[in-house]
């Protein structure tokens, strides 16, 4: 018997659908677990000031990673202007004992008069606008980093940045493995090759790695930072698709939103 010539064609199993050309790569998932534990190892072990040697890097990744991903002209002004933020912010945590966010406000505001005074000596004025967008973003973001420095200098900062900087490496390693498996097996919806079931693994696993280090307190900061962690984890996922250096952003963007959100949790609980 022959088939009709109306039959519908047959209809591919979803299994492996988006995660294989989105997942994540191997390369970002060891340089996000490994910059966590060496910023926990170094806030564990080593005084306050020697947490620079791994907040410079992360920042200098991002300052380079952040506006390769919105392709604008300008990158060398860019870079120079957060990395001088980044080193004002981080020397400045590092010493300073008392509220940050004040502190921070005056190097944001000179470093935003810088990029207004940059755009005013341009040679060729093109994309004022998303070049301003980008470099006064870039420079936020590696400052956020700086206030990792901030926690490591509270009362039980030793504490907060060991639990929350070690939950966000369970985080990310436990979410990387499940999301590298959803290449050949569906674990759920997925966004950018980041799956839900993952997400809440990581989160999970967060949780639990802080409450291990240090308790009650340790939870909270553990929640918080795989929380964290997870969302700019998929914010990379999603907005940076395939292109190579702006994968490796993924690596460090978790790094980057946990030190507000520690901060929060270590003037809060940990007293």
């Amino acid at each position: 018997m022959t088939s009709s010539p109306h039959a519908a064609p047959a209809v591919p199993l979803p299994a492996v659908e988006v995660p294989l050309s989105r997942r994540r790569t191997v390369l970002a998932l060891l340089l996000g677990v490994l910059l966590a534990l060496a910023g926990a190892a170094v806030a564990h072990w080593l005084p306050r000031g020697w947490l620079l040697v791994v907040l410079l890097p992360a920042q200098l990744l991002l300052a380079v990673a952040w506006p390769a991903l919105s392709g604008v002209p300008d990158r060398s002004a860019t870079l120079l202007m957060s990395m001088g933020a980044a080193l004002a912010a981080d020397l400045l945590l590092t010493v300073r004992t008392g509220p940050v966010f004040g502190a921070l406000a005056g190097v944001l505001g000179i470093a935003v008069v810088a990029t207004v005074l940059a755009q005013l000596v341009r040679r060729v004025r093109t994309e004022v606008t998303d070049v301003l967008a980008v470099q006064c973003s870039t420079v936020l973001l590696v400052v956020m980093i700086s206030v990792l420095a901030a926690v490591r200098g509270l009362p039980s900062g030793r504490d907060a940045t060991t639990a929350g900087l070690l939950a966000l490496a369970g985080a990310l390693a436990a979410g990387g493995v499940l999301d590298l498996l959803s290449v050949r097996f569906w674990l759920g919806p997925a966004a950018g090759g980041r799956t839900l079931l993952g997400a809440l693994v990581a989160v999970g696993v967060g949780a639990a790695v802080g409450a291990a280090v240090h308790g009650g307190d340790g939870l909270a900061a553990g929640v918080v930072a795989a929380a964290l962690g997870v969302l700019g984890d998929l914010v990379v996922a999603v907005a940076a698709g395939t292109r190579r250096i702006t994968r490796l952003l993924g690596a460090v963007l978790p790094f980057t939103l946990v030190g507000p959100g520690l901060y929060v949790v270590a003037r809060v609980l940990f007293g």
